[in-house]
This record gives structure tokens, C-alpha cells and sequence, in this order.
């Protein structure tokens, strides 16, 4: 294979006290002397120091990642900010295939004249997502086996929606027979809709979002869903079903109010508050809460976001 990726078994120290945000977890966590991301392109290795290189990438992957998961055929630019790990990369589509063209600047533990030779790179697209999707899993587990403490946990929450969405499952013979996609794409824009009667070709247009922030959002409802050990009532084909979506939204914000920071990482409040507004638009309030002052908050909460949600 010309493109692959080494995690390594990296050391992962306690880390005291908060930190920032995931990039200053990734610093603090990893040692300067512990094993090192591997990665080769073309048959040419280049060594990735995880608290140097790794904590300036990460950000750079998810966004990579869920941009190639919109499927969209508009090239996807990267530009690798470490000093010690300065590169760009173009990604078109080809079939299945990702045709990556770069350009190295500056590789501290590699070759760029010899990179730069080889600077174009065919790899199936399947694969490439797969090799990144591990090195954004061990970053996760190992944060979460340290209860790493994060002041802002923004980027922290988008890597794990990466994640989620990268292992969501594929559609179900029912919708792919009535010619369902993961999720509903209308040119650049993906459709939630209420759940529609079974005579009904759809149901109403609660959200037009770009497909990007679908995925992330469809991810994200994924990996509460499984926290919280009840369905989000999201479906696959970006379908909502109001009462499912009721349930969950009561269950999150229960738990949202009452747990430690591991779960409140993963239940944000720009995701709830886009639930929320979801629920509401499908003829539903918000849930009751423990007081009426919360209840009144979130509702606050989700008519300030509904304008940034176009139908």
C-alpha cells in the first residue's frame, strides 16, 4: 500500500490539573521520547512527534475527515501548520480512489526533496480515512483513560463526532430500496425531516444544512445515543421522529444536568440546543426539567440558535 499510518504504542501520562483544550491535553499527555507517528506516503516514512506535531494537526485532521465525508466531488485543501511538519495537500476524488497532490516544505524527520518527487499519491479513499480515523481514536482513548480535564473541549467534541460518523452504519435494505442516502443530499445540502406517514413519499424540511455540519451533527447524535444507552431519534436517511427525539432530549438534559464533565463533553450545548430546535420545529417543547429556571434557559438557549439553522 503506498499510504499508511503507524500510531506506535505512544506513552500516555497523567495529566494535573485543566488544560485548555485537546491540542495542550495532546502536549501535556505525551512525552517528547515516546514512540512516534509513523506515516508513509509513496513508500517514504516521515516520523510524527505526538506532543509537537500531533497537537497542531488535529484540529486539521477532523476537519479533513469530515469534509471527505461529505462525498462531495469539490477538492479538499490542506495546509499542515507544525514547524516541523509543513506540507500541502489537494484531494480530488477519482472513483473511489483519492488523488492527493502535495507539496513539502519542511519535514523535520523526513525527506522533502525525495517527498516532493513523489508528490503525487493514489490511495482508495476508504483506506486513507481509515488510517487517520486510528490516530484520532488512540488521541480519544488515551484522553479518556487519563480523565484528561479540558476547559474547552470544541475540538475534542468534533474529533469524536468524526469518529462516530466514520463508523455509522450503512443505510438499511428498506431505505435503500426507496433510495435513501446517509444522509439525504439535495446539492450541497442535506434534509432532516419529520418522520412522514407510510403513504407519504417525505416528510416536512425541519433543517437544510450543509453536509458537513449533517455529519458532524448526525455523529455527534450517534455518540450521545450511545452514551446515554437510548435512541436519538435521527435516523440514518435524516429523518426525525418526534417522539424518539422527545425522549432523547429529556433523557440529555437530565443527564446533562447532573453528571460529570466526561459525559458533558460529548452532551455540548450548541448540540442539544440544535436537538432542541429540531424537536420543537417537529411540534414538540422542550422537555420538563428539574426546575422551571432550566427549562426556561434551554428554551432561551434554543430560540437564539434556531435562526443559525436555515429550513
Amino acid at each position: 500500500m503506498d499510504f499508511w499510518i503507524q500510531t506506535g504504542s505512544p506513552e500516555a501520562r497523567d495529566v494535573p490539573g485543566v488544560v485548555d483544550n485537546m491540542p495542550e491535553a495532546i502536549a501535556e499527555m505525551y512525552p517528547a521520547d515516546t514512540d512516534r507517528m509513523v506515516l508513509s506516503w509513496n513508500g517514504v516514512p516521515v516520523s510524527l512527534v505526538y506532543c509537537e506535531e500531533l497537537q497542531v494537526m488535529v484540529d486539521d485532521i477532523a476537519v479533513m475527515l469530515a469534509r471527505l465525508a461529505e462525498g462531495s466531488d469539490k477538492p479538499v485543501h490542506v495546509r499542515w501548520g507544525p514547524s516541523g511538519f509543513q506540507a500541502e495537500w489537494r484531494i480530488n476524488r477519482d472513483g473511489d480512489d483519492l488523488v492527493v497532490d502535495s507539496h513539502w516544505d519542511t519535514v523535520d524527520w523526513g525527506p522533502a526533496d525525495l517527498l516532493n518527487k513523489r508528490s503525487r499519491l493514489v490511495v482508495p479513499e476508504a483506506h486513507f480515512r481509515s488510517e487517520w480515523l486510528k490516530v484520532l481514536r488512540l488521541l480519544v482513548d488515551d484522553i479518556a483513560a487519563r480523565s484528561v480535564v479540558m476547559e474547552d473541549t470544541l475540538i475534542f467534541d468534533q474529533v469524536r463526532a468524526v469518529l462516530a460518523a466514520g463508523t455509522l452504519p450503512l443505510a438499511s435494505a428498506e431505505q435503500i430500496q426507496r433510495g435513501a442516502r446517509i444522509p439525504r443530499t439535495t446539492g450541497n445540502t442535506v434534509e432532516f425531516r419529520a418522520a412522514a406517514e407510510e403513504s407519504k413519499e417525505s416528510g416536512a424540511v425541519l433543517w437544510a444544512v450543509d453536509s458537513a455540519v449533517a455529519r458532524l451533527f448526525t455523529g455527534h447524535a450517534a455518540l450521545v445515543s450511545q452514551l446515554l444507552g437510548i435512541p436519538s431519534g435521527i435516523g440514518a436517511d435524516a429523518r426525525i421522529d418526534g417522539e424518539a427525539l422527545r425522549e432523547f432530549c429529556e433523557v440529555a438534559l437530565d443527564r446533562y444536568g447532573r453528571t460529570d464533565q466526561g459525559i458533558e463533553r460529548s452532551l455540548t450545548v450548541g448540540f442539544l440546543a440544535t436537538a432542541l430546535e429540531l424537536l420543537h420545529r417537529a411540534g414538540h417543547d422542550v422537555p420538563p426539567t428539574v426546575s422551571a429556571e432550566q427549562r426556561a434557559a434551554w428554551t432561551a438557549l434554543r430560540d437564539q440558535h434556531a435562526p443559525q439553522m436555515p429550513r
